[in-house]
């Protein structure tokens, strides 16, 4: 995929929407669309280094053991929300969501969920896929312990990221009313 035109101006507020595959997907994609702000398991802000970079992205952590995707910590408001008030005020940099909620293999599209879609923001879709000429599946779908994996992949040569941008999708009225419509 050529670098995107820095001409070709994207609206702000935006949000990215993505297939999950791998740990890697997220700086594929900041390698590619440049910085965004990821929608992360609640937990991983609790990873020292991890953590850290997460806040430093703006990213938001979502409980998903809480029905409506919310945040954790008690007091807080979801998750959801917390998006859409960015979204509303502008903020940089655009959001990215994994919409099917996990990762898999890459084979087809699991059920989104609808969070991503709440604050009828135009989106950004975007589909991975990775190819290695071993046939090693760079596909995380907790099948093998991460340190394993991550070692693994490391050490495949010739990996290859292959990337697929939709056009910017404005929502219809439709859409915005119901976000399991987009």
């Amino acid at each position: 995929l050529p670098s995107p035109d820095p001409a070709m101006a994207l609206p702000q507020p935006f949000v990215v929407v993505s297939n999950h595959l791998s740990y890697i997907d997220h700086w594929v994609l900041f390698s590619t669309l440049g910085p965004l702000a990821p929608i992360v398991r609640a937990d991983c802000f609790q990873t020292p280094l991890i953590g850290r970079i997460l806040k430093t992205l703006g990213a938001l952590g979502v409980d998903r053991r809480r029905r409506g995707g919310g945040a954790a910590g008690a007091g807080e408001s979801s998750t959801s929300d917390q998006m859409r008030q960015r979204l509303a005020a502008g903020a940089w940099p655009p959001v990215l969501v994994f919409a099917e909620g996990t990762t898999s293999n890459g084979s087809g599209i699991l059920e989104f969920r609808t969070g991503a879609f709440v604050a009828a923001a135009p989106v950004l879709a975007v589909s991975l896929r990775y190819a290695s000429p071993s046939g090693f599946d760079l596909c995380w779908t907790d099948q093998a312990s991460t340190p394993r994996h991550a070692m693994r992949m490391l050490c495949e040569p010739s990996k290859v990221a292959l990337i697929a941008l939709a056009p910017l999708h404005h929502p219809t009225k439709a859409e915005a009313a119901v976000p399991s419509e987009y």
